[in-house]
This record gives C-alpha cells, sequence and structure tokens, in this order.
C-alpha cells in the first residue's frame, strides 16, 4: 500500500509546474520575421527511380544475409 502512495507522490510532482513554467516567452522577436518564401511543389518533389527492379530479390537477400552476418558477430562480441 505503501508503494502506491509512494507512485502516486512521484506523478503528482513530475506534473507539477516549475517556476519557469511561469514565465512569459518573448515572442516578439519572432513576430517581426518576415514570412518564408513559398516554393513551387515542382521544385519540392523529388521524383525518385523505382524502388524495385529485377534484382530487387538478390540485393534483399544479400542484404538480409549480411545483417545476419552482423547478428551473428554482435552476439559473439556480446558473450566474448
Amino acid at each position: 500500500m505503501k508503494l502506491i502512495h509512494l507512485l502516486a507522490l512521484i506523478v503528482l510532482i513530475g506534473c507539477s509546474r516549475s517556476s519557469d513554467d511561469n514565465q512569459q516567452i518573448d515572442n516578439s522577436a519572432a513576430i517581426r520575421q518576415p514570412y518564408p518564401e513559398l516554393l513551387p511543389i515542382e521544385d519540392t518533389l523529388v521524383m525518385d527511380k523505382p524502388r524495385l527492379n529485377e534484382n530487387s530479390e538478390n540485393e534483399l537477400d544479400a542484404r538480409a544475409q549480411r545483417l545476419r552476418k552482423r547478428g551473428v558477430e554482435f552476439r559473439q562480441m556480446a558473450t566474448q
């Protein structure tokens, strides 16, 4: 039962406001800044090449094998 009271006290302390929270934030410098220039959507979208091709399965298999090998190496390092 004391554990529940202790946990409740910790939660209440964590949710309380500090004295720093009561200070007003000065946004006047941010308000005076000019609005950023907008870019056309065509310039912001990047046309990527297709992520999958005829070699994708082989590349994924090779990557999976490399990751498995790294996993084994990490496990061996951890047991040493």
